[in-house]
């Protein structure tokens, strides 16, 4: 092993048929991973979507818990109106604060002030492993 991490997406936890491209009806995926606007009932998701599930992971790798609630203390329907209405929980770990602030930036409710992956590879903050991950 050379200790990189690998991420795939499998995509939406369900298979959607006789909608629009980017409309998804109901909730799908995982809640404790879900952006404030796929648990809406009707919803446009996209690249921005994922920007914000990665941001949890993120967030979880760095403070070994997740930015909102614990998925196990909360039934499903408070966690996703929690992910909606409530900002993250800071991290508590000591860490610089161009990351602080990416993770920030990730878990934006408004995902049109979420960064694009192109801005996010475009930080100084990743520049170091960029070569990594153009392999």
């Amino acid at each position: 092993m050379d200790g990189s991490i690998k991420l795939g997406d499998f995509g939406l936890g369900k298979v959607l048929t006789h909608l629009k491209e980017d409309e998804v009806k109901g909730y799908v995926g995982t809640p404790s991973y879900s952006s404030p606007e796929a648990s809406t009932k009707l919803v446009q998701v996209g690249p921005k979507t994922d920007i914000f599930s990665l941001g949890i992971l993120v967030y979880l790798l760095v403070d070994l818990k997740f930015p909102f609630i614990k998925p196990y203390d909360q039934n499903y329907y408070m966690l996703l109106r929690m992910i909606r209405e409530v900002e993250p929980t800071l991290v508590t770990r000591d860490i610089s604060q161009p990351f602080l602030n990416l993770i920030s930036f990730m878990l934006m409710k408004d995902p049109e002030m979420r960064p694009s992956t192109k801005e996010i590879l475009a930080l100084e903050l990743v520049q170091p492993y960029k070569g990594e991950m153009d392999e």
